[in-house]
């Protein structure tokens, strides 16, 4: 039997590549952007950076989470500041360029010192947006979406776990210099982690360690000796998800391209509440198996960057995630006939 190869390595910096994932893979998919807990108030509004695209999501004063590019009408002013907290309790949006606003249904209002007559039509751009189990959904290209119902179908069958009555407890962002696809290459296999994660290695049973690929999606079942607190379930989801379900709550980590060498993880932390949760403790061991995965996806990058192996080859024992991840790539790429 033929061992699979990995995607050749120029795939990794290449920025035409890269500008062909933005589009085909991010640009054509339901990409997780939040967390309804970020808005809890009508008026709250947040920025989620997705691969080049700035999207607003608003609460409206019905209740009803929106979405729409942070791109004014006018001259692609922002409405939102990159680098501004979250909003609360906004009655209205206004570009930072000239001043115009809108309502929280992203209709024009006004336009100060315009001189002209306007279209009444001449409205933010809308940005499909979806929820499920409290996560926010949205899908930033312009191509009609795929029913979100379907896409989230296989996520939903294969999470068992309920994501209710759990806290917001803190959110952390982690960039690393490396192409988002190694980092999601690490996150499907278990193969490294007696190499690299010494404290991780010890908490968990590798010997009963599995991997399951589904439809868009990788499965972990992560046992631990005694089922401790860091037994549990990981999932990742086509393209940019992975749901980390174990004792003290989910951990959920977005994974935002930045460019065709740099990633950012965006970490939500949910707890339940209770005197037996110590999640400071599991804090501490995501923050130190987030370094070393650092490290060594970096690591990575050079060396794919380097040329030196064109490709690799896919043990079919452990990276059986990495494969079928791969294949999702080839296949969203593909050109049509």
């Amino acid at each position: 039997m033929s061992l699979a190869t990995t995607l050749p390595a120029t795939t990794y910096a290449d920025s035409n590549h890269w500008r062909r994932e933005r589009e085909a893979i991010f640009g054509q998919s339901w990409l997780c952007v939040g967390h309804s807990l970020e808005l809890p108030e009508p008026g709250d509004v947040a920025l989620f950076d997705v691969s080049g695209w700035s999207l607003l999501l608003v609460r409206g004063q019905d209740g009803r989470v929106r979405g729409f590019h942070n791109v004014c009408r006018h001259r692609a002013g922002p409405l939102v500041w990159p680098d501004a907290p979250p909003a609360r309790g906004l009655r209205h949006l206004q570009c930072r360029y000239h001043g115009w606003r809108y309502d929280l249904e992203g209709r024009r209002v006004a336009s100060p010192g315009f001189g002209g007559e306007l279209p009444d039509d001449l409205r933010l751009v809308v940005v499909p947006v979806a929820c499920w189990r409290g996560l926010l959904f949205a899908w930033p290209g312009a191509a009609p979406p795929v029913p979100f119902a379907d896409w989230i179908a296989p996520l939903d069958r294969e999470m068992s776990a309920s994501l209710d009555g759990l806290r917001l407890h803190r959110r952390e962002q982690h960039e690393l210099r490396c192409n988002w696809k190694v980092y999601v290459e690490n996150y499907l296999e278990g193969y490294h982690i007696p190499w690299m994660h010494p404290s991780l290695s010890s908490e968990v049973e590798l010997a009963r360690y599995r991997v399951h690929p589904g439809e868009r999606l990788v499965r972990h079942e992560v046992p631990s000796p005694g089922d401790g607190p860091n037994a549990g379930l990981w999932v990742w989801a086509w393209p940019s998800l992975a749901l980390n379900v174990y004792g003290p709550g989910v951990s959920i980590e977005r994974i935002v391209p930045l460019g065709p060498e740099r990633t950012r993880i965006d970490y939500l932390y949910l707890f339940r509440d209770g005197p037996d949760v110590d999640w400071e403790a599991a804090l501490a061991m995501s923050r130190t198996v987030t370094a070393e995965d650092a490290r060594i996806c970096e690591a990575v990058q050079r060396g794919l960057a380097s040329g030196v192996v064109p490709t690799g080859v896919l043990s079919p024992r452990h990276e059986k995630g990495v494969k079928s991840f791969q294949d999702l790539v080839r296949g969203a790429l593909m050109d049509p006939e």
